[in-house]
């Protein structure tokens, strides 16, 4: 008793560890490509497709399915009646061992699964998904029961062939199944005892809910991967497009575009441009203008400096940033911009920068060195006209030579000399008259002095001289200097003393 209810035990709790066999549900429909058939004692006997899914699995010819010869492909198909989570598909080939017969024919078969009949479709097309490729070498008997894992979500499960076995006695590519399990869930379910998924957006057969690859999330919200991730995968935690993004956006979901001034509108996932810039920007992201002074506004994809082609008309430097001031043309050297034509009225110097000095005629210098190349403006001469003329007022141009100052004409009547300050009637410089003047003029003032001092000394005396009369106490000194221009006169009385010195 004890022995029976282990093993009742041991059936169900079997039962509940498998996946539903497919296969011999009611409205699962079984075919092939063609059925052999043969007479045997009068009868028509057919190997039909039936006998593959009959839960019977003898390994004898009279047990098999079994595809006539003659043709290039033959086909085994399981129809199931929806769309089913398989997990995996068993299949028992013929094999009549230790008789002569082995499954031969079984060799480089492959297994396929799809939504549409093996009719209708063809094996290595986007209709079918491959499960099984058999790769048992030439010298070794492909097995006779082969477990094939296939987790996929299909209608159909094909079973077919091109394999034409080389020391066969019948021609052709035949299929001869003697019994095909195919194990799985109806949709929305898991697991060996096919439980519910609930709510879950998707549902793997063995994990229950999950997000497949281009999802992301919690299982029970899954949500989809930018559009613009490479391969339209991303990370399952985050989402962020771990194999790049396609062409034209990056981020770390790829939901930017990429700067369209990017060449050919590629740019790596953080933005900065693969190829280079389109003409006329620069930068790593290429959303800087070059200058546009540059030729044809084309500049450096790295550093923004104009390319070979140069700046226009007008202005100088790496980018072209810079104006030529005063060039004549307004043509100058990009490097350090020295004028190439040299420079417009009133300026000089390498750059013309610096003014003509402003005495100069017209405004006018030499480029090199400022020398005024045209005269001076009336009344100063030198090089850059820097002095004032020496000239007298009698000279008729009332201008003087640029070199040295003198006269550029001649002077007026009566008056010569480089400087026309010379009187043709003296002889003398006027400047010497002057100076004689001066000299007469000093000697006049001179011997009044001299004078008054002579009648200021002749009066002292004589007083001295009738004090001495009236006062007997009195002397007199009289002494004269070295020089004769110095005279000391000391008068004594009793009640006063004067001294007197010139």
């Amino acid at each position: 008793m004890d022995l029976l209810w282990w093993i009742c035990w041991i059936l169900v709790f079997k039962c509940n560890l498998c996946y539903e066999n497919l296969s011999v549900r009611n409205a699962t429909i079984v075919s092939q490509s063609s059925t052999y058939n043969f007479t045997k004692n009068g009868l028509h006997v057919y190997r039909v497709a039936e006998k593959a899914n009959d839960e019977f699995n003898g390994t004898k010819e009279a047990d098999c399915a079994h595809t006539s010869p003659g043709h290039e492909k033959a086909w085994f198909q399981v129809e199931l009646d929806a769309l089913y989570s398989l997990k995996w598909i068993t299949i028992t080939y013929r094999d009549e061992w230790p008789d002569t017969w082995r499954p031969y024919r079984f060799r480089n078969f492959y297994l396929d699964v799809a939504n549409i009949s093996a009719a209708n479709s063809l094996h290595g097309t986007t209709d079918r998904y491959q499960c099984h490729q058999d790769k048992t070498p030439s010298n070794e008997i492909p097995p006779t029961v082969v477990d094939i894992p296939c987790n996929q979500v299909a209608k159909y499960v094909i079973v077919e062939t091109i394999y034409d076995y080389p020391n066969d006695t019948e021609i052709g590519a035949i299929l001869e199944i003697c019994e095909i399990e195919v194990y799985g869930c109806p949709l929305h379910h898991f697991g060996p005892d096919c439980r519910s998924c609930g709510n879950c957006k998707f549902c793997n057969i063995e994990l229950g809910c999950f997000c497949p690859n281009g999802y992301y999330g919690s299982p029970s919200s899954c949500i989809q991967c930018s559009k613009n991730c490479l391969g339209n995968t991303c990370n399952g935690n985050d989402g962020s497009c771990d194999q790049g993004c396609k062409k034209g956006f990056y981020g770390k979901m790829c939901g930017i575009k990429c700067n369209t001034n990017c060449l050919d509108a590629t740019c790596r996932q953080n933005g900065s441009c693969i190829s280079g810039c389109k003409n006329g920007f620069y930068g790593t992201f290429c959303n800087i203008s070059c200058s546009p002074h540059c030729v044809n506004k084309q500049c450096l994809y790295g550093t923004g400096d104009c390319d070979d082609q140069g700046c226009e008309v007008g202005y100088y430097g790496e980018k072209c940033n810079r104006t030529c001031f005063n060039c004549f043309g307004k043509s100058c050297s990009r490097e350090d911009g020295g004028c190439n034509d040299g420079c417009i009225v009133k300026f000089y110097g390498n750059d013309c920068t610096q003014p003509c000095p402003p005495n100069c005629k017209n405004h006018i210098c030499d480029k090199d060195r400022g020398i005024c190349t045209e005269g001076c403006q009336s009344g100063y001469f030198g090089n850059k006209c820097e002095m004032p003329c020496l000239i007298s007022a009698y000279c008729s141009s009332n201008t003087c030579h640029q070199l040295n100052g003198t006269c550029e004409k001649e002077c007026v009547a009566r008056w010569k000399g480089p400087y026309c300050n010379v009187s043709e009637k003296s002889d003398v410089d006027p400047l010497k008259e002057e100076d004689s003047t001066t000299i007469m003029i000093g000697a006049g003032v001179g011997s009044v002095v001299v004078v008054a001092l002579i009648v200021i000394i002749v009066v002292v005396m004589f007083r001295v001289r009738r004090t001495k009369e009236e006062n007997h106490h009195q002397n007199v000194a009289y002494r004269q200097g070295n020089n004769g221009m110095t005279i000391l006169l000391q008068i004594s009385t009793y009640k006063n003393v004067y001294a007197i010195s010139y």
